[in-house]
């Protein structure tokens, strides 16, 4: 334990820590159920979704065991980290892994975030050892301000793919409202610095000793020797902060990867809807045909059937007339014949 450390944190908080390091460690290596008996066991077997079963470790790791015995100590893990459990949850659905995995990147970028703060707020100090109290809390204000503009964004664009225009409006107007308070803090800020900036000009430049790390917000030696360098670089806090920002990486990636993969289902879906749907107006179409091609048929049969019986009204009643014509041809060859008799 180095002595920095020692000097935050009294012996007996030091020792507790130990303790349930220690503790934690047989709980990895042997289970939260060691000391239970054989049929105890079989009787308590863990699930994935028991409350007690460590979530973040069935998605990664718990950020818990990565900062032990450092400034940067999250404590220790009160859940169960059990690799069976694990090997449940991978064996999950990527829809059901969803929600867990979203979580775990939130509490990772929680960490991280404020790691990041840490390290504006370390680097300010550096750039302006001189600056008065009222600049640095403004520029810790500043620093704030980015923030929520940086999380008020990303709910905008999101509000704004989701097509919820008005409420992405209404937080737009909030970031304008901060940009403004930020420039004017900026504004002060730049005021009150005058003096501090005059009176560094005549600070020689090896007189600023330190600087910060851009990962784990930890001050270090300007021009150190390679070796010391490396030293840091292979602590426990580095390298814990430079797990947790690959990690985010790389679910961001996967979870973009994933956004446009299904927006291609999502689009090749809707070409098919449209083929399907266009094969179906065809058909329609051919069938509209076909029934006015039905309808012009009957109209044509129609038409010629009352052309028929026209005609055959015609026929008949010309044979009245004919039946005429025939009774006065035979009368007047009767007159001719009695005539000729006399």
């Amino acid at each position: 334990i180095n002595a920095e450390y020692m000097g935050e944190k009294t012996l007996l908080s030091v020792l507790n820590e130990m303790v349930d390091a220690t503790r934690s460690l047989l709980d990895q290596l042997l289970g939260k159920d060691r000391n239970l008996s054989v049929d105890e066991r079989k009787n308590r077997q863990l699930k994935w979704t028991d409350a007690e079963v460590c979530k973040y470790h069935l998605v990664a790791f718990c950020p818990h065991e990565l900062f032990t015995y450092t400034k940067s100590d999250l404590g220790q893990c009160d859940k169960a980290h059990d690799d069976a459990c694990r090997a449940q949850f991978q064996a999950l659905s990527r829809e059901d892994q969803w929600k867990y995995e979203s979580d775990f990147l939130r509490y990772l970028e929680g960490i991280s975030d404020d790691c990041d703060r840490r390290i504006r707020q370390r680097t300010e100090e550096q750039e302006n050892p001189d600056a008065p109290p009222e600049v640095r809390a403004m520029n810790a204000q500043i620093n704030d301000i980015n923030e929520n503009i940086k999380t008020l964004v990303t709910q905008m664009e999101k509000l704004g793919e989701e097509g919820k225009v008005d409420d992405a409006q209404g937080l737009l107007k909030l970031i304008e409202g901060l940009r403004k308070d930020r420039v004017e803090l900026e504004q002060k800020v730049r005021t009150l610095s005058i003096p501090s900036i005059l009176q560094r000009a005549n600070v020689t430049q090896p007189e600023r000793r330190r600087t910060v790390c851009d990962v784990c917000a930890s001050y270090l030696t300007v021009n150190d020797t390679e070796q010391r360098i490396q030293a840091h670089r292979a602590g426990k806090q580095h390298i814990g902060f430079q797990k947790i920002r690959d990690t985010i990486k790389e679910l961001r990636e996967k979870r973009e990867r994933e956004r446009l993969e299904r927006g291609e289902r999502d689009r090749d879906r809707g070409d098919r809807g449209d083929r399907v749907r266009d094969r179906g107006d065809r058909g329609d179409r051919h069938r509209e045909g076909d029934r006015d091609r039905g309808y012009r048929e009957r109209n044509t049969r129609d038409q010629d059937r009352d052309r028929d019986r026209d005609r055959h009204r015609e026929r008949d009643g010309d044979r009245p007339r004919d039946r005429d014509r025939g009774d006065r041809y035979r009368d007047d060859r009767n007159h001719r014949r009695r005539s000729r008799s006399r």
